[in-house]
């Protein structure tokens, strides 16, 4: 369908404009994506470790008792991202810094590198509220 010659500039300016914020929108998910990627790797020691405490406590508690994970979010600005775990009906949400060096839960904040501390942590978590 032609439009009216008195609209080419207006169309043209809106054309532009839209491819424009279809790129940024495509950049956007492809750094998002891309922090996801990283932020999961950098995760993945605790992932294990949190697999491995689902399998004991289905082994040695429960067998009920699921650790699952949610998708991963990324927080406002890319400066953090989240992924939330249930734990035998409880949430703990995790946070890793952009720069994948932090990760923090539940008021606590390590370096992720640290992971026998983490691990330590969140043992303390389980025990405090499966004991309730």
């Amino acid at each position: 369908m032609a439009f009216d010659p008195k609209f080419t500039e207006l169309v043209s300016v809106l054309a532009e404009a839209k491819a424009s914020a279809d790129h940024r929108r495509a950049e956007e998910q492809r750094l998002d994506e891309e922090g996801i990627a990283a932020a999961k790797a950098a995760f993945e020691p605790i992932q294990n470790f949190l697999k491995a405490l689902e399998a004991a406590l289905k082994q040695r508690v429960a067998s009920h008792y699921q650790v699952t994970e949610t998708d991963w979010i990324v927080g406002a600005g890319r400066d953090v991202y989240m992924v939330c775990y249930k734990i035998a009906f409880h949430e703990i949400i995790f946070y890793v810094s952009n720069d994948f060096s932090r990760l923090e839960f539940e008021r606590h904040d390590f370096a992720i590198s640290d992971v026998a501390s983490i691990e330590q942590a969140i043992k303390d978590w389980v025990i405090a509220k499966l004991r309730r």
